[in-house]
């Protein structure tokens, strides 16, 4: 492949594959434990109200460390909150404007809330609120189940929608009965068109209660989305949207698991006293806490947990996403262009490379109509300042050298050029995008390993390719000389009947032997760029037998012999250490694999090991034994043939 050739493989490439990653959907991270309310008054004692989200997790997943360390297990007392004492209050906030005629959805509302009222423990108390025009307390808190039925039956659609005046009204329910642990259900297919208080009022008074809202959304062309994400408070809730009314059962049902997934955690504090910091781990997940022994309240900002697409969901972030996309599409669109476009492809341009009367990229002092985006001015002056600093430590000799072994058809300049541009964009993205520093790093540190390992399989498995093809290039190479072919004519023969990578490198002895170069230099170099002792042998072997002479073809046979023994002594030592090797990875293997597994299934145990020095000694020290015990056993298995 030509230069020219390397260039437009090079943007076919990068654009479709920046699109790929561009397009790579957003991961939905899970939600931590939220802890509802800390209750130190009776200290000692140490009351905690703990929601879980996802599936309920066993009363023995709960683990928990006060300023650092462990509580036993033997010593939490943890109970769902169903079964204990503490009042639950719940406000269902319904939307009763004349668009919810549409598609049966009061109906279906009316019948969601019948079944979560049924559903309802012997500690919760509820109550109703519709809003339309106007805010309306259809029902105060109860646990009447006539009343609370009456209340949802009067529900009728008519008027327009006071979105943030029946929010309020539903919050400073909260004001007469500070008793009760606040939840809040927000049931709305449109936006605010009405209200005499203001989003900001409304997000104020759901958090001065300390409410936890479950917002769910019936999509419609006045709905906004984002809306109902803004109301989910500190305290823990959830955001939904639902394109078809009869949805609305499932929603409210999920609603209900939410609140019924909540603990009570009991247990007698050892430290001092003032303050305290808890970590709390439950089934998996974690949340930090900190409060002050004698107190009591709610806790309105529990540890943060940031979504790895925060980026993409800010107008920003969006621009920013659409922008690199439309970058994507051009740069795979101009490859095209510049792949299957017209070219110039005249003679002279074809034997220029040869002759020296080619136009070298570096000198060209302008981009014509043929010309690309890597003979830019600007990438010219980028990949050669790239090719001066690769230079002055080596680099640039051991990437050609790579890039040759490999059989990628690359200028070394320009691939580092469009290694380090890339790795710096992606890295970006993967940092800006990750849940943590730590997670945008790793990401970033495997993408700018991934180009290298994958070029270094590449060009390992094309070097193997070539011995495993040696002898029988070999033989043919003697039956030719037999025949009575001349070397060259033979070297001819052998390249048509061998594939590749054979094949190519001895296409290229004959194209520098044609040239004027000398065959045994030109060999020569075949077996330094294929890193081959068997052929540098072979190499030998014909050198000699130019100066002193003999039978070429009986000399070429009996290397080729030797070669095949080599490799069947090989294969068998190969396959009497299959057991010695298979028994080093799996050494190797089994302390990560059983760690990572500890930590799933266990983390409370296995953080006792990162907690203390005697921890950091067991687990720095094992490390070393067990990567001791691995090179041991790769040395006792490593036999050179």
């Amino acid at each position: 492949m030509t230069p020219g050739g390397a260039r437009r493989a090079i943007l076919a490439l990068a654009g479709p594959f920046v699109a790929v990653i561009l397009a790579l959907p957003g991961v939905a991270w899970a939600e931590g434990p939220v802890v509802r309310n800390v209750d130190t008054s009776a200290y000692p004692e140490v009351k905690l109200e703990v929601r879980i989200p996802g599936d309920a997790p066993s009363l023995t997943d709960f683990h928990l460390r006060e300023n650092g360390a462990v509580i036993p297990d033997s010593s939490l007392k943890v109970a769902p909150l169903r079964q204990t004492s503490i009042p639950v209050g719940t406000v269902l906030v319904i939307d009763t404007s004349g668009s919810m005629k549409t598609k049966g959805a009061i109906g279906a509302a009316k019948a969601a809330a019948h079944q979560f009222i049924a559903g309802r423990g012997p500690n919760e108390w509820t109550a109703v609120v519709s809003f339309s025009s106007a805010a309306v307390v259809r029902a105060g808190f109860t646990q009447d189940a006539g009343t609370l039925g009456a209340a949802i039956e009067s529900l009728q659609p008519a008027g327009e929608t006071a979105l943030w005046d029946g929010l309020t009204t539903a919050a400073h329910l909260y004001d007469q009965r500070p008793d009760l642990q606040p939840n809040l259900i927000l049931l709305s297919d449109g936006a605010d068109s009405i209200s005499a208080a203001k989003e900001s009022q409304a997000v104020s008074a759901l958090a001065a209660a300390h409410t936890a809202v479950y917002a769910i959304g019936i999509a419609s062309d006045a709905f906004d989305p984002a809306v109902l994400s803004r109301l989910v408070g500190a305290s823990g809730g959830s955001a939904t949207t639902s394109g078809n009314p009869s949805d609305l059962t499932a929603q409210f049902a999920k609603i209900r698991s939410a609140i019924e997934n909540q603990y009570e955690i009991t247990y007698r504090s050892v430290a001092a006293g003032g303050a305290l910091a808890l970590d709390l781990t439950a089934g998996g997940v974690s949340v930090a806490v900190q409060t002050r022994a004698g107190s009591v309240g709610s806790v309105a900002a529990p540890t943060p947990v940031k979504a790895p697409h925060d980026l993409f969901t800010k107008a920003g972030g969006r621009d920013l996403l659409l922008l690199l996309a439309a970058l994507a599409a051009a740069l795979g669109a101009f490859a095209l262009f510049t792949i299957f476009g017209r070219r110039e492809d005249t003679l002279d341009n074809r034997i220029g490379h040869y002759g020296g009367t080619a136009p070298v990229l570096e000198d060209a002092a302008g981009a014509g109509p043929g010309s690309g985006f890597v003979e830019s001015s600007i990438v010219r002056r980028a990949v050669r300042l790239t090719s001066k600093m690769a230079e002055r430590g080596g680099l640039l000799v051991k990437v050609e050298r790579l890039l040759e072994q490999a059989n990628l058809p690359l200028r070394p300049a320009e691939a580092l050029f469009f290694y380090g541009a890339g790795v710096t964009l992606l890295g970006l993205l993967a940092v800006t995008a990750a849940p943590s520093p730590a997670a945008g790093l790793v990401l970033a540190a495997i993408v700018a390993a991934l180009p290298v390992v994958v070029v270094r399989q590449l060009r390992k498995r094309r070097l193997k390719a070539f011995e495993a093809q040696l002898p029988d290039t070999l033989n043919l190479l003697s039956g030719s000389l037999r025949a009575g072919y001349s070397f060259l004519q033979g070297m001819e023969a052998v390249v048509q009947e061998t594939s590749d990578p054979m094949a190519r490198e001895l296409r290229r002895v004959l194209a520098e032997a044609r040239l004027g170069r000398p065959i045994e230099d030109a060999l020569g170099d075949v077996a330094v760029r294929m890193e081959s002792t068997d052929f540098d042998w072979s190499v030998l072997a014909i050198r000699i037998q130019r100066e002193v002479g003999g039978n070429l073809a009986e000399l070429l046979q009996t290397v080729a012999e030797t070669m095949i023994q080599r490799g069947r002594l090989r294969g068998e030592v190969k396959a009497l250490t299959a057991e010695g090797r298979i028994s080093g990875v799996i050494m190797g293997l089994l302390p990560v694999g059983l760690g990572l597994f500890m930590f799933t299934a266990s983390p409370g145990y296995i953080n006792d090991l990162f907690n203390s020095l005697t921890g950091w000694s067991m687990v720095i020290g094992s490390t070393v034994m067990a990567a001791v015990g691995f090179a041991w056993i790769q040395k006792i298995i490593k036999i050179e043939v």
